[in-house]
């Protein structure tokens, strides 16, 4: 299991821009003050389109966010760990 990033948006130093996502790349994304794991469906120069699952409820949730609330997530085959 991967641990939730505990950095707030606003005080990242470096934020990668918004086109450098690629559709299917895991990521967290920060919404409702917490960060959710999430797939990027696509991005644009300016923001990301994702799909993202909220620990306390059921079902996947899609929005556009600007990049400083996108991060890059391990997979889970690359979490480590044997088999």
């Amino acid at each position: 299991m991967v641990d939730l990033p505990v950095v707030n948006p606003l005080d990242r130093d470096q934020v990668p821009v918004a086109g450098s996502y690629k559709p299917g790349d895991a990521v967290w994304v920060h919404r409702h003050g917490a960060w959710n794991p999430g797939t990027v469906r696509a991005a644009s120069d300016g923001a990301v389109l994702v799909d993202y699952h909220r620990g306390d409820e059921r079902g996947v949730l899609t929005d556009t966010v600007p990049a400083l609330y996108v991060m890059v997530r391990p997979a889970p085959n690359q979490s480590g760990g044997g088999g």
